[in-house]
């Protein structure tokens, strides 16, 4: 959930709650989390601009520098053994723009870090 909120979710019958992000709900911490969802975003926006290219994988190996089993990572959605920096360096790569907003987490607010 993006605001931090509580919500009652049903599946199969089970009534649960759940707090934070799905990442959080599988057991990651807010800060892995965090770094996950980014991963994430910055993945769909890779894929979508592979797809618009009609990119091949020998061509994407090309255009990345990367090798054929980093393209298929990439490809199959194996985020977790990519590192931020190598996502962010793909998507300028391909020709993409970074833009990055921050904003004051509610539950954090008036705290020091």
């Amino acid at each position: 959930m993006k605001n931090g909120k509580r919500k009652n979710e049903e599946f199969h019958g089970v009534e649960f709650r759940t707090t934070g992000s799905a990442y959080e709900a599988l057991g990651f911490s807010p800060e892995e989390a965090a770094v996950l969802e980014v991963k994430n975003i910055l993945w769909h926006s890779i894929r979508q601009r592979i797809t618009e290219k009609k990119l091949s994988t020998k061509q994407l190996c090309e255009v990345l520098d990367a090798q054929p089993s980093q393209v298929s990572d990439l490809r199959t959605r194996k985020v977790n053994k990519m590192s931020l920096d190598k996502l962010v360096i793909y998507a300028r790569k391909l020709g993409l723009v970074l833009d990055l907003q921050t904003r004051v987490a509610e539950g954090l607010r008036g705290r020091a870090a």
